[in-house]
């Protein structure tokens, strides 16, 4: 059970590495499984649960309300806000993103160092002279990263992209001279 998580992490990162020189072009596309099921996701999901185990505890334990020992009251209805709030933060930003994710298809054409990308509103062929100004809005956590990305396209306007598309990172890794500008936000949300 323990061992299981690790192996199909290190499988998905060498399956990730296996086509970096491969001269076919390479498709991605962001399905609501793989977004979802991810260890952020999950562990808002756990913290979720284990607020409800804790508000049944505090509010319909033996006691209820009235706990004997008041500290322990106040300690629990703490730990109670700290997983609402981080819950909260998890799900939010990703529902949040999933907006901008889903329907967004990727294609890397390494020969020509094109990335074709699809989304529900518009199409775009880039190179890399195409991309005048990316900005970056991210919270700057390595732990639970939430980022996305605004791309200013010559004669095409912008295009949003959040750091979990999957595809994205080969933007990043081909096109290294594009002019990137970081901003940081607590609460990336994309409006």
């Amino acid at each position: 059970m323990i061992v299981g998580p690790f192996v199909a992490m290190v499988v998905a990162l060498l399956r990730d590495g296996k086509n970096e020189r491969s001269t076919e072009p390479q498709f991605f596309k962001t399905s609501f499984e793989s977004y979802f099921s991810n260890l952020d996701i999950l562990f808002a999901i756990y913290l979720a649960g284990m607020l409800l185990a804790l508000f049944k505890v505090l509010f319909f334990g033996k006691n209820g309300i009235l706990i004997s020992d008041w500290t322990s009251g106040i300690i629990i209805f703490g730990i109670i806000l700290l997983f609402a709030g981080l819950s909260f933060y998890i799900l939010s930003l990703a529902i949040n993103h999933w907006k901008y994710t889903k329907g967004v298809t990727i294609i890397w054409y390494p020969l020509n160092k094109l990335i074709c990308i699809n989304t529900p509103q518009n199409s775009y062929e880039l190179y890399e002279d195409d991309i005048e100004q990316v900005t970056i809005f991210t919270n700057n956590n390595y732990k639970l990263p939430f980022d996305y990305y605004r791309f200013t396209i010559k004669g095409k306007g912008e295009l949003l992209l959040t750091s979990r598309t999957k595809g994205v990172s080969k933007i990043f890794h081909h096109f290294l001279k594009m002019p990137t500008q970081t901003q940081k936000q607590l609460f990336p949300l994309i409006r």
